[in-house]
């Protein structure tokens, strides 16, 4: 029986063995923490790193989970008298301002730090005023919600006293395109 092949059970074992890796994975990504679950679900959405950690911009509305340069883009504006579209359609230019927002908080660790602090005393906050008992996705969604006008209130706060004109629009106007909720969400991942 040696020399007479017979290697099918390696085949149905190499199935066994992958079937039980899987079993074990899922059992384990299970038993983890939140920030766990959100960093195994991030890098199965955006394996190669190229968005932000944090809720996945809104692009399965097109069944895309990555923004695309690609192929027709729905709901973007297009200009008059069939010139085209913009290259740089409001949402990228969310996406890019946001992104901005996150990565500054990335590296400055005293401002996450800070921004982490007040998240914990929202939540706080939120939990105690809530008059009946809401789930746990309500608590978070409020306390991203109320974060984020924190975030946004205390940018426009420090824009500088001396900057008219001009420069004072443009500042607000990049401010008007970052997506307060998902940098917020983000912090609170940490």
């Amino acid at each position: 029986m040696a020399g007479g092949g017979g290697g099918a059970w390696k085949v149905a074992y190499a199935d066994f063995v992958t079937a039980m890796m899987a079993f074990f994975l899922v059992m384990w990504i299970v038993s983890q923490d939140k920030k766990v679950k959100n960093a195994v679900s991030h890098y199965f959405v955006d394996p190669m790193g190229n968005q932000p950690i944090g809720r996945p911009s809104k692009n399965s509305s097109r069944g895309s989970m990555i923004e695309t340069s690609n192929g027709g883009v729905p709901n973007s504006t297009s200009l008059a008298a069939g010139r085209g579209r913009h290259s740089n359609s409001d949402q990228q230019r969310a996406s890019q301002a946001t992104a901005m927002v996150e990565n500054w908080l990335r590296t400055d660790s005293d401002q996450l730090d800070q921004w982490i602090e007040k998240a914990e005393k929202t939540r706080e906050k939120v939990v105690k005023k809530s008059t009946i008992v809401t789930s746990q996705d309500e608590i978070d969604e409020e306390t991203a919600r109320r974060l984020a006008a924190d975030m946004k209130e205390e940018m426009e706060a420090k824009i500088p006293a001396g900057c008219d004109g001009i420069y004072k629009d443009m500042l607000i106007e990049s401010l008007q395109h970052i997506k307060w909720q998902e940098v917020a969400e983000d912090v609170m991942t940490y």
